[in-house]
């Protein structure tokens, strides 16, 4: 559908269909990525400051208009930025909020492009679509699900007599596109895998149209689609002293190389797909969080009187603050577009603790308080 479409439609429907228009991230660092996705491109519209969205329940039922058609290859998908969370009232993506599934509550919250996928406490993966009701789509136990924002694809593990399987979905199709059997021991934290981010990603933490990378016990994979193989990509190391050099995140076009001492003298390195390091930072911990498109990381820091969310752009190395001190840890996870939400815990990979929820521009640096409900957490993709 053209944006002429869109704009016909009479102002009730465009208001039930589209949430407000977020700030442009993509001018940032156009000729710094090489990688950019074919299928689908994602074009925010720019705005001065971001708003501060308030969650109100939207009825379901046959009062929403009927799902637009998915788009053709020469299609623009348009993501606005929205904030995105959940907590016992629902997921809130915008304005609109979603109950889940029997009113179960989540253990993994994930974004694509036509809505959300979760895994709750039971360990059911379902895909919420921004329109209609939620599809119970699989299986994930070990809360490993992440999917592709700006896209369709939803990946994770699903246990098998033999070790695990890993699960490729669409989410514009509904169908499972590969299941593959992924080679290595199970996943376990390695030397430079803090708490923090495993909680952010656990063992995938990249999906990217057709392409997933995934952590094992002992080196980084990624796994495509097409051809059903699994290449190893990085060894993690790790020598007597205790300093140990390891892959931990990763972006389209982009990931993170950390070096250094378990919990101090870390040293977060950008790298990109070609082997050539960006920029070189010690402001922040190894967990954080890449916008989807990899132009900025959002991670933890140590400020003066207590922690702090700091905002880095990876091809230059600068930093700017984004958050006063807290005497409670800072928990991120990237909405759509350039809003960063950020919930403040008592205890890193406690999620289901009280705390507050904001929600940031990381392109004008304001955050604002969000109301919500008990024990709220974020999506990691």
């Amino acid at each position: 559908m053209s944006m002429e479409d869109v704009l016909r439609r009479s102002a009730d429907e465009v208001a039930g269909s589209l949430d407000p228009p977020g700030p442009d991230l993509t001018a940032i660092h156009q000729g710094a990525r090489n990688s950019r996705r074919q299928r689908i491109a994602v074009v925010a519209a720019a705005t001065a400051t971001a708003a501060v969205l308030a969650a109100v329940s939207i009825p379901s039922g046959d009062g929403r208009p009927a799902p637009a058609p998915p788009p053709g290859e020469d299609e623009v998908v348009v993501v606005p930025s929205r904030p995105v969370w959940e907590d016992d009232a629902g997921i809130h993506v915008g304005d609109r909020t979603y109950p889940t599934a029997d009113g179960s509550r989540l253990r993994a919250l994930s974004l694509v492009a036509d809505g959300v996928v979760y895994t709750d406490d039971r360990s059911r993966v379902w895909f919420q679509p921004r329109r209609g009701e939620a599809v119970e789509i699989g299986r994930d136990e070990g809360n490993s699900l992440l999917a592709d924002a700006d896209g369709s694809t939803a990946a994770w593990f699903e246990p098998a007599d033999s070790g695990q399987v890993l699960v490729v979905y669409d989410t514009t199709t509904q169908a499972t596109v590969a299941r593959s059997a992924a080679p290595g021991p199970r996943y376990e934290p390695g030397p430079g895998m803090s708490e923090q981010h495993v909680f952010y990603k656990g063992p995938i933490a990249l999906v990217d149209g057709d392409r997933v990378v995934y952590h094992t016990a002992s080196d980084v994979r990624s796994y495509d689609v097409a051809t059903d193989a699994h290449e190893v990509i990085w060894m993690r190391e790790q020598d007597p002293s205790g300093d140990f050099r390891n892959a931990v995140d990763f972006a389209p076009g982009v990931w993170t190389r950390v070096e250094g001492s378990l919990g101090e003298d870390e040293r977060i390195t950008f790298v990109d797909d070609d082997g050539t390091a960006l920029s070189i930072t010690d402001e922040v911990e190894s967990g954080g969080a890449f916008t989807h498109d990899g132009n900025l990381f959002a991670g933890v820091g140590q400020g003066v009187n207590g922690e702090q969310v700091v905002i880095i752009d990876p091809a230059s190395g600068t930093s700017r603050q984004l958050t006063r001190d807290s005497d409670l840890y800072p928990i991120v996870g990237w909405g759509y577009g350039s809003t960063l939400m950020v919930v403040h815990v008592d205890t890193p990979g406690e999620p289901r603790l009280p705390g507050g929820l904001l929600q940031c521009d990381a392109q004008t640096g304001t955050c604002d308080d969000v109301a919500v409900g008990d024990s709220p957490i974020v999506p990691h993709n």
